[in-house]
């Protein structure tokens, strides 16, 4: 298990759990309809592959989407890479 911690003041611990698969998937949490969780991260609801990926890497550049190469919505691994939006 990977314990990540809290993510905001009031939010609760986001606690993942790594597959045999490489993905780690939040067991912490609920996804949502689309099959994703999310948080609440500076004042707003965001999901939280996208919250893991730009605390590591970077901000998503303008006009990118992020895409997992696991094709797993509920990864948080992040082993996700930027493409345009376009390609979707």
């Amino acid at each position: 298990m990977i314990n990540i911690g809290k993510m905001s003041k009031q939010g609760k611990e986001v606690i993942l759990q790594e597959k045999e698969n490489g993905c780690w998937e939040c067991i912490s949490h609920c996804k949502d309809k689309d099959g994703y969780v999310r948080i609440r991260y500076n004042h707003k609801h965001e999901r939280l592959f996208r919250v893991l990926f730009q605390k590591k890497y970077e901000e998503i550049p303008k006009g990118k989407v992020l895409r997992h190469l696991c094709n797993n919505a509920w990864c948080c691994n992040c082993l996700l890479y930027t493409s345009d939006a376009a390609d979707d």
